[in-house]
């Protein structure tokens, strides 16, 4: 871009990413919570979603055993609206988006998972606890498969990753040890293959790394 004949940097304008039959075609797994919320008009027997603008928000966490503190950051804790009825179905098309771990609280739909990593429900406003279990279990699988020879492992790991450190007035990266608690076990000794597309799933690799793409990324489009 320039103004005034002088240039100011390069910018990439794009669609948003969002689940529309001319977009990202999968179904929308918010769209069934609205409905499991909704009510039944007593003429025609028809459901009529609920909107569900102003919903309770709530943090929250799956279970004790599976907890991980670290300057705030819990594994395995979200924030959901628990007053929201589960679907019968909790799994269909999501939206996720990666999230700096401390800014994933900030949102409606949100939990920390392997590693501290945040992760946010982006294609929806709001979710139930059903759905933030079943995401949160998802991704903590994904998480754990990537540190772990692309295999889900059956117990607790521990590995090493970055936290922001403070020098003076310099932030830093440095080096800390994460115990993360065993995956969900309907995850665990399942290869990444079986939980991504494969040939998707590559291609969204290597052209994040061909143009190295540092932002936040999108997984879209690429879980079974």
């Amino acid at each position: 871009m320039y103004v005034n004949q002088q240039y100011i940097d390069s910018y990439q304008l794009s669609e948003k990413v969002e689940i529309k039959s001319n977009r990202v075609n999968i179904s929308d797994a918010y769209e069934n919570l609205e409905i499991a919320n909704g009510t039944v008009d007593e003429t025609t027997g028809a459901v009529i979603p609920a909107d569900l603008d102003g919903t309770a928000v709530v943090s929250t966490n799956q279970t004790s055993g599976r907890l991980y503190n670290y300057t705030g950051q819990t594994i395995s804790a979200y924030t959901s609206s628990p007053s929201l009825t589960d679907p019968d179905d909790c799994t269909g098309g999501y939206i996720y988006e990666l999230e700096i771990s401390n800014r994933w609280v900030d949102e409606n739909a949100g939990f920390c998972a392997y590693n501290r990593q945040g992760w946010v429900i982006k294609s929806a406003d709001y979710a139930s606890d059903g759905k933030l279990s079943y995401s949160y279990d998802l991704l903590y699988a994904l998480g754990s498969f990537v540190y772990n020879d692309g295999i889900v492992p059956s117990e607790s790991t521990t590995t090493t990753c970055s936290k922001l450190t403070m020098v003076s007035t310099t932030i830093g990266y440095g080096l800390n040890s994460v115990t993360n608690p065993a995956p969900a076990e309907e995850y665990q000794g399942m290869s990444w293959s079986d939980l991504l597309d494969s040939d998707s799933a590559v291609k969204y690799y290597w052209t994040q790394e061909f143009f190295q793409e540092y932002g936040l990324l999108h997984l879209v489009n690429l879980f079974l």
